[in-house]
This record gives structure tokens, sequence and C-alpha cells, in this order.
């Protein structure tokens, strides 16, 4: 494509920008949340930090277009996106970790209660069948 070529001359400027950019977005999510030990030791599946872990990625992402739209290049944006996906997991990971029992707790978002308003049917199978 003659539109789409990247500002740097060399590979190596495309991997430093991705490397300043990665810089970046670790600083982003290193504003945004706590350390991973304090997420770790927290409870699990806690909404404030998922709210604030989505707040990053999304500036983080945002951070990883714009400088993929100055730069047009690839190496930049694989390095730095590489990096959103990468932190952003570990981030999710762990807040799912339960650190009295070990292992992830899988039960984000799962309510086992019945809402007050849903009625269970009565049994119509015939009791002498």
């Amino acid at each position: 494509m003659a539109g789409f070529k990247s500002i740097f001359k060399e590979p190596q400027g495309g991997v430093m920008g991705g490397l300043a950019t990665a810089v970046a977005v670790l600083f982003i999510y290193n504003n945004a949340l706590p350390s991973s030990a304090d997420i770790r030791a927290g409870n699990p599946n806690n909404t404030d930090l998922e709210a604030a872990r989505k707040s990053a990625a999304i500036e983080s992402c945002a951070l990883v277009g714009l400088v993929f739209l100055i730069t047009r290049d690839l190496n930049t944006f694989i390095l730095s996106g590489a990096t959103v996906a990468g932190v952003d997991y570990v981030a999710k990971h762990h807040n799912a970790y339960n650190s009295s029992t070990g292992r992830l707790d899988t039960s984000a978002g799962v309510d086992n209660t019945m809402p007050s308003n849903v009625y269970s049917l009565p049994d119509y199978s015939a009791s002498g069948e």
C-alpha cells in the first residue's frame, strides 16, 4: 500500500517505538491498579478492581491505536498490543485468585439464589406410576 508507509526508516525504529509504547502501557496499568501482590491478597472478583482494569485497558488500547495511527508501523503495534494483552490478562488473573483456597474463583457473577418473583412449578407427576 502506498499510503501505509511507516515513519521509521528501519525496523529498529519500530521496535523502539513499540518498547516505548509498552512502557507507557505499563505506566497506565501501574497507576490505575494496586500492585499484583495486593490484588492477589484481596477478595476474588473485586468489582472495583475490575472497573479499574477495564478503564486501564481502554486507555492503553487508545494509546496503542493513536501511536499506530501516527507511526503506521506494524512492529510498534504488535509489541505494544501484546503488552496490553499480557498485562491485562495478568491483572484479570490476579483479580480472580482466591488467596484462602489458592485457586481461581470462577464463580464471578454467578448468583445461585432464586429471584423473589420466581416460584417453582408444582410436581404433576403421577405418584402411583
